[in-house]
């Protein structure tokens, strides 16, 4: 079954559905019923559908307090948004997608769908609990510096301004970890750049990182 209505252009075809909503919920269950969230790989507008669909049926008859996540998201619609927000999961885009693959999206993807493509202002504004990633070691640029300002080039309308986009790069609660906030005197994990990212953030380099207060990197 393809996840893609229109086909392709120029080379045609229409993808692949790997999993339906049936086998995707039999596969999930197991895991949800034990408390642990499900990660699943969903790009086009039907594969999405799909895995909204079998976490819904997942929390309608099993109920838990858990936050699935969908990583990609990369071509939802109007109904997945508003779904993906009622269910309150996570959604996990990679920004850098809009600048390592921009060149195949406007290519290939029908033109109809070139404002939904990783649109998170989108997502943003529609509500969603977003959090960002890098897909490494499938993309080359996996500083998230450089994902945030791929985030303010989207293939049609307005981006996101680089501080709500390293924000999204800073949520440890999308991997089912506690958010901290910084207190005086406790240990803390925090980044150093070269230079004030957001005023340089092309120049900005990361020149030490600590873990629970200590240095595990200086360069």
């Amino acid at each position: 079954m393809p996840f893609w209505k229109p086909p392709y252009r120029e080379v045609g075809g229409q993808g692949v559905l790997r999993l339906k909503a049936e086998e995707i919920l039999e596969l999930a269950l197991p895991a949800h019923r034990k408390g642990f969230f499900v990660a699943t790989h969903a790009i086009g507008d039907v594969a999405i559908r799909e895995v909204l669909a079998a976490y819904a049926r997942l929390y309608r008859e099993e109920p838990r307090p858990l936050r699935h996540r969908i990583e990609h998201f990369g071509l939802p619609g109007p109904k997945e948004l508003a779904l993906a927000r009622s269910l309150g999961i996570w959604v996990v885009p990679q920004p850098i997608f809009l600048k390592e693959l921009r060149e195949n999206f406007v290519r290939y993807l029908p033109e109809a769908f070139l404002p939904w493509c990783y649109n998170l202002r989108r997502m943003e504004e529609a509500g969603l609990s977003l959090v960002f990633s890098s897909d490494a070691p499938v993309v080359r640029e996996v500083s998230p510096v450089q994902g945030a300002l791929a985030a303010s080039l989207p293939l049609t309308g307005r981006g996101l301004p680089l501080m709500r986009s390293l924000f999204y790069y800073t949520r440890p609660e999308a991997s089912g970890l506690e958010a901290l906030r910084l207190w005086p005197g406790q240990p803390a994990d925090l980044v150093v750049f070269s230079e004030n990212p957001f005023t340089h953030p092309e120049e900005a380099r990361v020149v030490r990182v600590e873990v629970d207060g200590v240095a595990v990197f200086e360069g």
